[in-house]
């Protein structure tokens, strides 16, 4: 099943009206820099990228991540894009203020980079390590026919519940409602390009951070079409500060991010962006 990390209604932005709804797609991961059409349906995923390993595991079943979260996610986050398009950001109700960053938080865990070496891996050795370190009198309660560890005990008696302990547990990643709730008390505003001589480059890893949440610095910045960004930052001062950049400069500041924090893609309407992500990326 194709899962997308970069979703299809933020891909259709730069796909806009051409006859065949198809995006330029410039490959980051090959030793010289290419580019293809294809519409948003066939870039920005990954097959399986949040499944399990097997069928069931803990009472969840194998696309319960991608079924039962992520599309729920994205469904309501196109819907909110659509309303701070037409009525504004400050028109915006608490509940569409939630469905928005709560998206915005499912972008920065759910690139393939995080999934593979945070999530799934690291999460899983930490709970080995749990296991072996805590093993709640293990050793001292085993029956001569039971195994040595109370790490092969689990394998046994969970199978797979280990290697996908991270992913049965994503969404607890991104559902926090300590963060969501700092996102959302933040200061919200669309940013338009329009008069730019740039337009905006969509990356495989599309938001754009600053620094970690709790920094009194941070900038949220996410591309959400070719000619606007929406923008978010803890403080009035920071905000201000943004204000005063120059258009086309904040443009080719915002595109060069896109650039340096994709892993294997760019997205754009056509090909005339090709030396600048050559220079940058090459």
């Amino acid at each position: 099943m194709k899962h997308h990390y970069v979703p299809q209604f933020l891909l259709s932005k730069w796909a806009g009206e051409n006859a065949y709804k198809t995006l330029e797609i410039f490959r980051l991961d090959l030793h010289e820099l290419i580019s293809d059409r294809h519409t948003p349906k066939y870039t920005g995923y990954e097959d399986n990228l949040y499944a399990l390993t097997v069928p069931h595991v803990a009472g969840m079943d194998m696309h319960d991540n991608e079924e039962l979260f992520f599309k729920k996610i994205d469904d309501k986050a196109s819907k909110v894009l659509g309303a701070m398009e037409v009525r504004g950001i400050k028109a915006l109700t608490a509940d569409e203020r939630s469905h928005w960053a709560l998206f915005l938080m499912s972008l920065s865990v759910r690139h393939p980079s995080v999934i593979f070496e945070i999530i799934s891996k690291k999460t899983a050795n930490l709970l080995r390590e749990s296991l072996r370190n805590n093993p709640f009198d293990y050793e001292s309660s085993r029956q001569n026919h039971e195994p040595e560890t109370f790490v092969e005990w689990t394998k046994g008696k969970f199978p797979e519940f280990i290697e996908n302990f991270g992913i049965s547990g994503l969404s607890e990643f991104v559902d926090s409602p300590v963060c969501l709730q700092q996102i959302c008390n933040m200061r919200w505003w669309l940013w338009d390009f329009t008069g730019a001589k740039h337009d905006l480059l969509l990356g495989d890893n599309p938001l754009i951070l600053s620094a970690k949440i709790d920094d009194p610095n941070l900038i949220f910045a996410l591309l959400i079409s070719p000619t606007k960004a929406f923008m978010a930052t803890q403080s009035d001062r920071v905000a201000a500060s943004l204000r005063t950049q120059e258009i086309n400069c904040l443009a080719i500041q915002l595109n060069e991010s896109s650039v340096m924090r994709s892993g294997s893609r760019i997205y754009a309407q056509n090909k005339k962006h090709w030396r600048f992500i050559e220079n940058r990326k090459f």
